[in-house]
């Protein structure tokens, strides 16, 4: 049951992510700021509930290969 809300939870993140990097790419970063970081934390929670849980799924590599891409993002246009 715990694996499964991860993997929900990891899931809904993955589409928010790239929905988010898609408006980082195109917008300024003043808009989206506050959903970067809140974005942000709710990622941290979902890693931390993994390590918490001894949980390892492909999704939880592609959480974290987006959030990485979306932080490179994000300060290269916050420059």
């Amino acid at each position: 049951m715990i694996v499964r809300k991860l993997e929900s939870d990891s899931q809904r993140l993955i589409s928010w992510g790239e929905s988010l990097l898609r408006r980082i790419r195109s917008q300024r970063i003043e808009g989206v700021k506050r959903e970067f970081l809140r974005f942000d934390r709710e990622y941290r929670r979902l890693v931390s509930m993994h390590e918490i849980f001894d949980v390892r799924h492909e999704l939880l590599n592609k959480v974290m290969e987006l959030a990485r891409e979306l932080r490179i993002e994000y300060e290269r246009r916050n420059r």
